[in-house]
């Protein structure tokens, strides 16, 4: 069973990690933070989040790699995927990947809370 209201943030850019686990923080969700597909992989081995919100665009391994991997292994877990280059391509190929939303970058606190509410009340 997952951590009440747990959030596994993924993103290789660490001021980008330190914001959002500020925001996760202020909005009393436990996060936990990695900087790569391979250490969120081995996160979640050993432990059962609400959510997964990760980056798209990483080095090696990206956020798509990693949608893959849990729609693999825990299929039922949500996944809201961030970019920078967001377009309705990308939202409607995340959609198709089994993301449950795309974020593009910047985004608003309120934009990422109202996502995870949705999470966590269904």
């Amino acid at each position: 069973m997952a951590e009440e209201n747990s959030v596994l943030l993924v993103d290789d850019d660490a001021a980008m990690r330190r914001m959002l686990l500020d925001q996760m923080e202020a909005l009393g969700i436990e996060a936990v933070a990695a900087e790569s597909v391979d250490s969120a992989l081995a996160l979640l081995q050993g432990r059962v989040f609400s959510a997964v919100v990760t980056d798209l665009h990483m080095p090696e391994k990206d956020g798509f790699d990693l949608l893959r991997e849990i729609r693999g292994s825990t299929p039922s877990l949500p996944v809201i995927l961030m970019t920078s280059f967001g377009d309705e391509c990308m939202a409607r190929r995340a959609a198709d990947a089994g993301a449950f939303a795309s974020l593009s970058k910047p985004f608003q606190a309120p934009e990422l809370a109202a996502l995870l509410e949705q999470v966590f009340e269904a």
